[in-house]
């Protein structure tokens, strides 16, 4: 965990020295907004869990980015991912339902040139909270209902590429992120011991 905290502190110092050369005349400051849609990869080395069930989550991710230069920003970052289902386990049936819900924050820096592709990276970190709920039916009968909910540290570590339709308008082909969540140890979500889960984000959409 300190060697990525480390690394992500040398990028972010890397894009602020760039930035400070990046002074464009033409270009004020401003906002660049994106929305569409998430898909997550959910790592999970907890075994003998509810959410082992979980193996992948779909949804939305939202980011504002407010430009301090020509290709230097600072972005704020809000995602969503949803799943269930219902699987037939030994002694009964299992319905689960699974959700995440990220806020992330940091540097991005974009590759602009005179072309209309843009790609771009960013380094974002914040808190990451999962909720899980499931219920058990025994095939004698009867119900047991099981409800968990952890916020822990995660980051989001990637880029992707950003393709000019209109004036203000682009489409974001994709973005990729490396997501590892930070969960310390609880026996109640059946980790004895800290755990870092090691997802993976895929998003698509529109940036104004």
């Amino acid at each position: 965990m300190y060697k990525i905290i480390l690394l992500v502190f040398l990028v972010v110092s890397h894009m602020t020295l760039v930035a400070a050369q990046d002074k464009d005349t033409d270009n004020d400051k401003r906002f660049e907004i994106f929305g569409g849609y998430s898909f997550m990869t959910i790592d999970d080395h907890r075994s003998n869990n509810p959410i082992d069930h979980v193996g992948s989550l779909n949804g939305f991710e939202v980011a504002v980015t407010g430009f301090i230069t020509k290709r230097f920003g600072i972005t704020g970052d809000f995602s969503a991912g949803f799943a269930g289902g219902t699987e037939a386990v030994t002694g009964g049936s299992l319905r689960f339902s699974s959700s995440n819900f990220s806020f992330y924050a940091g540097p991005h820096y974009r590759f602009t040139n005179s072309s209309r592709v843009t790609p771009f990276v960013h380094a974002l970190a914040g808190a990451s909270n999962n909720r899980f709920n499931y219920d058990f039916t025994p095939t004698t009968g009867g119900l047991a209902h099981v409800s968990q909910s952890s916020t822990d540290f995660g980051m989001a570590l990637g880029g992707g590429l950003d393709v000019r339709v209109y004036k203000r308008i682009s489409v974001r082909l994709f973005q990729i992120d490396y997501n590892p969540v930070f969960s310390p140890a609880n026996p109640q979500l059946g980790a004895n011991t800290s755990v870092r889960f090691d997802n993976v984000r895929f998003s698509s959409g529109i940036v104004f």
